[in-house]
């Protein structure tokens, strides 16, 4: 079973870790990561703190149907996701932390294979997700920044 990690920072433009933890709750959140390009029906505990979701995530040009896992949630600054396809399983962890003009954000990726499909395309897939993340951790960012009224 082959494995990778990786992670990348940027600094988000939400103004305490409480506007970012509450961006973190939002399953479209998680969407921007990782080839994940859509997420569905979500779980959350009865303090509105979100538990779990099901995904669809592109390996190798082929959708995937997936399930994650809120695995860790220490509000305001940690939250780890598992999550499992026949193909691919890992987990994703934001980590925040408090930033001069922001809030700093750290996503971090560890993957592992599960088939053959995914084992041959490997390399494949872990070049695209090194060469993509950068962007998807900005965007992913740019979810924890509440939306502003309009003036």
């Amino acid at each position: 079973m082959a494995s990778a990690q990786f992670s990348h920072t940027v600094t988000s433009g939400a103004s305490n870790l409480d506007d970012a933890w509450a961006g973190l709750q939002d399953p479209a959140t998680w969407a921007t990561i990782a080839g994940i390009r859509e997420v569905s029906n979500p779980q959350f505990d009865q303090g509105g703190n979100l538990t779990g979701y099901l995904f669809t995530a592109v390996v190798a040009g082929k959708d995937y149907a997936g399930k994650a896992e809120v695995r860790l949630s220490s509000r305001p600054t940690d939250m780890v996701v598992y999550i499992s396809t026949s193909e691919i399983a890992g987990h994703i962890q934001a980590s925040l932390a408090p930033s001069a003009g922001g809030v700093r954000v750290t996503v971090g990726l560890d993957l592992q294979t599960r088939g053959l499909l995914s084992g041959m395309m490997f390399p494949l897939i872990t070049g695209a997700i090194r060469s993509g993340l950068p962007d998807q951790v900005d965007q992913f960012a740019s979810h924890l920044t509440p939306a502003r009224p309009e003036v």
